[in-house]
């Protein structure tokens, strides 16, 4: 079988957390319980989810975090634990530092499932200058690997998924964009080595947009 040529790359959509910087999220559970299964014997499941799809506002989010019925001595960190430890911001992964300081071929996004913390780690990082939009579940109402999560956002920058590149660190999410037709690249703390395995839109001249 013939292997299809793949379309040379017009836009980049980069996840955040495991793929840009480290998660803050896994940090504050090791921190705080030492293991994610400890800490799922204290949180509410389908909280977290409602806040990141937007459903939920912080004061919600927060008011819903323990699962009910539990007494809080019989938890061992707070919710302001919980919340200081979410805003610590992570450095960003070295490859990525580099890459973004020196990346000049196609428009970069965000393209995240987080809630509207997102913003003070972006902030936090000054990288919001290196992006050409910033797409979170949060604002958009549903989450990878939704296919109305990457519908939204074909529809808002009209490239088609043949000519993006999608790097994230979910398989699943992997999976379902490269359903849709996006070229994808699994993301490990040094993913940027891995671009020059793709082809890159030029301009007449020859050279890299």
């Amino acid at each position: 079988m013939v292997k299809q040529k793949k379309l040379p790359i017009k836009y980049i959509l980069l996840d955040m957390m495991d793929t840009l910087i480290p998660d803050p999220f896994y940090i504050a559970v090791k921190k705080l319980c030492g293991s994610l299964e400890k800490f799922n014997m204290y949180k509410n499941p389908a909280a977290y989810l409602s806040f990141e799809r937007g459903e939920f506002k912080v004061e919600d989010y927060l008011k819903n975090f323990f699962k009910p019925g539990l007494l809080p001595q019989e938890i061992p960190f707070t919710i302001e634990d919980f919340v200081q430890n979410m805003h610590t911001t992570p450095a960003l992964f070295p490859e990525v530092e580099k890459f973004l300081q020196s990346h000049s071929e196609v428009p970069l996004a965000i393209a995240s499932n987080y809630s509207s913390w997102i913003h003070h780690h972006i902030q936090k990082l000054g990288i919001a200058p290196y992006f050409e939009r910033i797409f979170v579940s949060y604002q958009m109402k549903c989450r990878k690997p939704d296919a109305a999560f990457f519908q939204q956002i074909i529809g808002q920058i009209k490239i088609e998924p043949e000519y993006i590149l999608f790097v994230d660190d979910q398989p699943a999410n992997i999976s379902a964009a490269e359903r849709i037709g996006f070229q994808v690249l699994q993301a490990t703390p040094d993913w940027p080595k891995a671009l020059d395995r793709f082809e890159w839109n030029k301009k007449a001249d020859g050279t890299k947009l």
